[in-house]
């Protein structure tokens, strides 16, 4: 268990920064892999019509991950996600940082958009 899970004052904004640090340096030692990158090759290679389907179909099921070499640490998450700003996200890898300091700071996440050109991500007005 966290030791700072048991603490009950308020996180600090060292806490935030060590646990936002810890869990990006998970997420990219992940992505960093050569299954893992080789999957992103696999994806990108794909007309950027076929990428939601690819992602739908194998990078969201674990089966076809572990075939392929892919295997996400305890305590990362792929999964589809959507942001405000519209942008074009294929999916995440995420990781929450410890539960005491989630009314402050809930995850990490690493997004992989769908390359496309600039033009074709709606803008507000």
């Amino acid at each position: 268990m966290d030791p700072a899970e048991n603490r009950t004052e308020e996180p600090t904004r060292d806490e935030i920064r060590a646990a936002l640090r810890s869990a990006y340096k998970d997420l990219v030692e992940f992505a960093s892999t050569d299954a893992f990158q080789k999957l992103l090759a696999e994806l990108y290679s794909l007309p950027e019509t076929a990428r939601p389907s690819f992602v739908n179909e194998v990078v969201l099921n674990p089966t076809l991950l572990r075939e392929r070499g892919v295997v996400p640490p305890a305590g990362i998450l792929i999964q589809r996600s959507s942001f405000g700003d519209r942008r074009p996200t294929l999916f995440c890898l995420k990781k929450y940082v410890p539960e005491r300091l989630r009314t402050l700071w809930q995850n990490a996440n690493l997004t992989f958009d769908n390359l496309v050109t600039d033009d074709s991500v709606p803008r507000d007005q």
